[in-house]
């Protein structure tokens, strides 16, 4: 009985597949012991959020070099549009469009920022109108480019890294916002952490901007070469938790003076609206040592040095963020679930 040319193209395709599927191996192999493959693919999945972070350094540094000479040609191409040299194009839409910074401004940004300033007004004057007015030069100018891609046809073809999602646990972690939100937020946190205290008004417009659509979670990581109290506050919060007044306890602590003393988390504690005697009988039983302690060892492995660190569904973001950097990556998030 002659074969069917169905099944001739069944294991023709079947064929193929393996063939594929072994050069695929050849290409990821690293190394081999004894015979062995050793996958670059394994290597890199081990490696986790430290290859993560180091891709998206790379992405970013292309990124803004691929801005810049977008920039450039854009400058390039509207100046030879005007038959002006990009000098006298530049000098036309930005420099002509920049009023320079009066000594009132000058006078009303030293007194604004005064205690981060080192010296008296007379002295540091004009540096403060070079410096606002170089800021009202960098923003027309980026009017302007933004102008010109807008009126060009720009298409950038430069790729982001794969996004690498870490799996955090959250069980048993205090957490506000929506329950079944699409978009999760971990923030593993030292309630003594500069950084960790910044942080705290970027999510608090977070909170106001997306509501329901975000649940915050905390984690602790306390550091405590660096802050030696930190451990204590930590544990302090989580007897705050006990009596549902955690997120209460946490606002006082980070919007307050850094102090882990007795008298202070007694007085944030009656602030917060608790029970003192419980407060005390928990804080001082050390019952909660443990636990702060799981939850920085769970930071340690996922590659946690420093505070704050957030992992917004999944993604590692490290350091003090700006409103911009989650906004962006959060609307991703978003726009990814409504298309799932």
């Amino acid at each position: 009985m002659p074969s069917s040319p169905v099944v001739f193209s069944v294991l023709g395709a079947v064929a193929a597949l393996a063939v594929t599927a072994v050069r695929a191996q050849e290409v990821d192999k690293a190394a081999m012991v004894n015979g062995a493959p050793i996958l670059a693919s394994e290597i890199d999945a081990k490696l986790g959020n430290d290859l993560a972070q180091l891709q998206q350094q790379i992405f970013n540094l292309r990124k803004k070099q691929l801005n810049t000479v977008i920039d450039q040609k854009l400058l390039e191409d509207e100046s030879a549009r005007r038959g002006v040299m990009i000098a006298e194009l530049v000098q036309s839409e930005v420099t002509s469009h920049v009023t320079p910074a009066t000594s009132a401004e000058a006078e009303k940004f030293f007194k604004e920022n005064s205690t981060k300033l080192k010296g008296d007004f007379k002295s540091l004057e004009e540096q403060i109108r070079n410096f606002l007015t170089a800021q009202r030069l960098q923003a027309r100018q980026q009017e302007f480019l933004k102008s010109l891609r807008t009126a060009a046809k720009v298409e950038v073809f430069l790729a982001p890294p794969p996004v690498f999602r870490s799996e955090v646990s959250v069980e048993g972690a205090p957490s506000r916002g929506g329950v079944a939100a699409p978009v999760t937020i971990v923030e593993f946190s030292d309630f003594h952490c500069p950084f960790c205290r910044k942080a705290q008004s970027v999510l608090d417009n977070l909170r106001a901007k997306y509501g329901e659509k975000i649940r915050f979670v905390y984690r602790d990581f306390p550091l405590e070469g660096l802050h030696p109290q930190a451990r204590v506050a930590a544990e302090a919060s989580r007897c705050a938790a006990e009596q549902g007044k955690f997120w209460e306890f946490h606002d006082r602590l980070f919007h307050g003076d850094p102090d882990a003393s007795q008298a202070a988390l007694s007085r944030i504690a009656k602030e917060s609206g608790m029970d003192l005697t419980a407060f005390e009988a928990c804080r001082t039983s050390g019952k909660y040592k443990n636990s702060v302690q799981a939850s920085a060892q769970e930071g340690a492995r996922l590659g946690i040095t420093g505070t704050p660190t957030f992992f917004v569904n999944g993604r590692m973001l490290v350091g003090s963020q700006s409103l911009d950097e989650f906004v962006s990556i959060i609307d991703e998030e978003l726009a990814a679930g409504a298309g799932r």
